[in-house]
């Protein structure tokens, strides 16, 4: 067996344990390194443009945002279709599902590429971007929208590589890309000074380059999931079960940061001293996001690769694997977060700022203790996604995750706003969530592991 065949794992056969765990280490690495790429290219931009570049770029993140969380869920939809089929070594499926996914992502990012460069205008004025910003607001968010195929492209592709069992090439991508873009921050930004444009092309042309990669990985790619340009063409059943698949978990990961700006604004209202507080806490606490992230990836595609190849108990062991190596993992993190929160903090912050360093403690002394009520729910969700039930784990989340904060924070807005309150919404959330996946996981999926259609 080659080595391109090798690096492909098939979570059908074999060491599940060991599988899991080379397969999640890749995916960790890869957000751990665009976490360092974002605060790298944070200290760029801060550093060459200021104030206006950095409020620019912040005025319009949301408006990123959400798109691309929406579309990262309809690959991950795909990544569902494409790892069933592989599974169930239904190779037919398997190559409508992948040329499919990809004139998708194709005409997909073209259509919304245009748009976004239309409509930027009409929608910074709409959410009252500042004159004195709009201008450099505006370039980067019509430039960032001109590469967002190529985001598009890559997401979808990097999605069957992983489907298919590959996330180690994935990984050598984002590195390739990162350092690229870096590189091109610190040229066009800090040498040809083009401000927020600068960023923005430099994103592109980085998002770009990941796309190319991925595109030929799958084209040189020697498993059965191999594309092959010519035979790019929709088929609307593959379409419909991509779409049915992703679109909820699309719109799961877009409701999550709006019911967070809710719970933001009330944070807001509360003092500079706690706002800066709660920033550190979410620079501090981001490896447990990431950690439980990664081991979501590998249950769902260990999930879908086994529900399609029928072996249901392969699909428990490797949901209750995860959650044991996700329960571990978190666990060591919080006790970290506990003990030492005030030495991280001053990573972060001057050692002066005594006020701020006190509340991120007092923060992390509260909330470290219910990090593991987190990997309950999102890896019994990962599995039922895995599974095709991804319609099911969306409405559960937006009940248990983003209906409960708006109702504590209606309940805060009628009772008096304190910030230390405020924030009970985050524990409370994680309880709901876990309860209500494992009550669903255990009582109804030996009945329910059919995929949706």
């Amino acid at each position: 067996m080659n080595a391109a065949v090798q690096k492909s794992i098939d979570f059908t056969e074999g060491a599940l344990r060991k599988k899991l765990l080379l397969f999640v280490l890749p995916i960790l690495a890869g957000t751990v390194l665009q976490q360092l790429y974002v605060t790298a290219d944070a200290v760029i931009i801060g550093k060459y443009t200021g104030k206006i570049g950095l409020a620019a770029i912040d005025s319009v993140y949301a408006l990123i945002r959400l798109p691309v969380l929406f579309f990262a869920g309809i690959s991950a939809g795909a990544s569902i279709i494409v790892s069933y089929s592989y599974g169930a070594k239904d190779f037919k499926k398997l190559g409508t599902a992948v040329h499919t996914a990809v004139l998708f992502a194709l005409t997909g990012g073209i259509a919304l590429s245009a748009a976004g460069i239309v409509g930027s205008p009409y929608i910074l004025n709409l959410i009252a971007v500042p004159a004195e910003i709009y201008d450099y607001a505006l370039s980067y968010v019509q430039i960032y929208f001109a590469g967002f195929v190529f985001m598009m492209l890559y997401n979808i592709c990097a999605g069957i590589l992983r489907a298919l069992g590959d996330s180690k090439t994935p990984l050598y991508i984002l590195i390739i890309s990162c350092f690229t873009n870096i590189a091109l921050d610190i040229l066009f930004i800090g040498y040809f000074k083009w401000s927020t444009a600068g960023a923005a092309i430099a994103t592109s042309i980085a998002q770009c380059i990941s796309a190319v990669f991925a595109f030929a990985a799958l084209i040189q790619s020697k498993t059965e999931g191999r594309l092959y340009p010519k035979k790019l063409r929709f088929h609307s059943q593959t379409l419909k079960r991509i779409l049915i698949t992703g679109v909820p978990i699309g719109i799961q990961s877009a409701f999550y940061p709006i019911a967070n700006i809710l719970i933001q604004s009330g944070i807001n209202a509360s003092g500079t001293d706690n706002i800066a507080a709660w920033a550190l806490c979410g620079k501090l606490d981001f490896l447990i996001w990431f950690s439980v992230g990664a081991v979501a990836d590998g249950v769902s595609v260990c999930a879908a690769q086994n529900y399609g190849a029928g072996k249901i108990d392969r699909v428990k062991k490797g949901t209750l694997f995860g959650i044991f190596a996700g329960t571990l993992t978190v666990l060591i993190i919080s006790a970290l977060l506990y003990l030492y929160s005030d030495t991280f903090a001053k990573l972060f912050i001057s050692a002066n700022d005594y006020d701020v360093i006190a509340i991120t403690v007092r923060i992390m002394h509260f909330i470290a203790p219910f990090y593991v009520f987190y990997v309950f729910g999102d890896l019994f969700s990962a599995s039922i996604r895995g599974s095709g039930k991804t319609f099911t784990a969306m409405l559960v989340s937006l009940l248990t995750i983003c209906g409960s904060r708006v109702l504590w924070m209606l309940y805060i807005a009628a009772t008096g706003a304190d910030f230390m309150r405020i924030i009970v919404c985050y524990p409370l959330s994680w309880f709901l969530h876990s309860l209500a996946f494992t009550v669903y996981y255990l009582i109804y999926t030996r009945k329910n592991f059919k995929l949706s259609a």
